[in-house]
């Protein structure tokens, strides 16, 4: 059990991340008109002008891609919801595995 325990945590909370990640871009599709890729390079680029304060720069390029946002899929966008859910689902897994990896070598001591 300790053995996996010990590797279903990391593979079920790093599972639930990816899941609510995936999640949260198909609820905010309608939102930004690119691709997984032209998303994840916009996510980049619009980070560093932040990070170097160019805000004004970051503000006009998402103005731009509000004129060219598609309009709601409500089937994606719920679709989205679930896999939110699904991934918090696999991190309370995740967590609860922790625990049980944390716990296990001081119940088994005794």
């Amino acid at each position: 059990m300790w053995i996996r325990s010990a590797i279903g945590a990391p593979f079920f909370s790093g599972a639930g991340v990816v899941l609510g990640v995936y999640g949260t871009y198909l609820v905010t599709r309608q939102y930004h008109p690119f691709d997984k890729a032209g998303f994840a390079r916009t996510v980049a680029r619009l980070l560093i002008l932040r990070i170097t304060r160019r805000g004004d720069e970051a503000d006009r390029a998402i103005k731009v891609a509000i004129g060219l946002a598609d309009p709601e899929d409500r089937w994606q966008t719920l679709n989205g919801v679930y896999y939110v859910f699904l991934g918090f689902v696999a991190q309370v897994v995740g967590s609860l595995l922790w625990l049980v990896d944390a716990m296990l070598p001081h119940c088994i001591s005794r």
